[in-house]
């Protein structure tokens, strides 16, 4: 499964992942390359859910391959790309092909430098996809720390007139 938009995991949470398969493959449209990211930018209901269920984890940065090849924000061809790579519904060569001509089609009208542009993107879709390899046991143990903090801070300030209070931002990333 794939969710291409980067508010999504916040803004569904768990829901997302609720028709995956033990095992699946999950690719997310976010920054990172590493499980210490994975863990910065993926709500920790939705690190529970990958761990518990052993899903395999990618991260791509789709926005930012589409921006650097002129395409803006969009990102449709180069997660298109990821998803038959990674899927196998059809064999590799044979997706590439289909997905390659219908870019030309799609944007004949547009001009070769779309086209250009598209497959460009397209090709560097796979360079830019990263498998995170988490410790399964860790992630089903990791603590929201976030949801931690308020029950602290809620206990600590409804007994205290004064609260030493540390600038960490954890909730927000």
């Amino acid at each position: 499964m794939g969710v291409s938009e980067t508010t999504w995991p916040r803004k569904f949470g768990k829901s997302l992942l609720e028709n995956i398969r033990p095992g699946g493959i999950a690719v997310f449209n976010q920054r990172g390359k590493t499980p210490e990211d994975a863990l910065k930018v993926l709500p920790m209901e939705i690190i529970h859910q990958i761990a518990n269920l052993d899903i395999q984890l990618y991260l791509i940065d789709a926005e930012k391959v589409a921006r650097g090849n002129g395409l803006g924000r969009h990102t449709n061809n180069i997660l298109a790309n990821v998803f038959f790579k990674l899927s196998e519904v059809l064999p590799w060569d044979k997706a590439q092909g289909l997905l390659t001509n219908n870019v030309r089609k799609t944007f004949k009208l547009k001009g070769q430098d779309v086209i250009d542009r598209n497959l460009k993107g397209m090709s560097e879709a796979l360079d830019n996809l990263y498998k995170i390899e988490y410790n399964k046991e860790e992630w089903q143990n990791l603590v929201d720390n976030c949801k931690f903090l308020w029950i602290f801070w809620y206990f600590c300030s409804s007994r205290s007139s004064l609260l030493s209070v540390c600038s960490v931002d954890c909730c927000s990333h």
